[in-house]
């Protein structure tokens, strides 16, 4: 860190986001969610929902995509459809 130009300025160089922070960049998979549409997991039966888009982004392809998983589902802005054991 260079402390001169952060004392000039307040910032560093290279400032480091969330998903360095986390040591990971979160993947492209490819997976887009439907707008509107939530991913849902029964915990009975631990199958997991979700609506998702395949295809050209300008003439998408809603399908309705079900597996199961004994693992609850991830929640928040790293996520697409993920069930983790955490």
């Amino acid at each position: 860190v260079d402390t001169e130009e952060f004392l000039k300025t307040g910032m560093v160089s290279m400032p480091m986001g969330v998903s360095g922070q986390a040591g990971k960049a979160k993947p492209v998979t490819g997976v887009i969610l439907r707008d509107g549409s939530e991913v849902s997991r029964d915990e009975r039966s631990g199958n997991v929902l979700a609506e998702i888009l395949l295809g050209k982004s300008s003439d998408p392809t809603p399908v309705l995509a079900t597996f199961s998983s004994p693992w609850s589902l991830a929640k928040g802005g790293l996520f697409d459809v993920e069930c983790r054991d955490a």
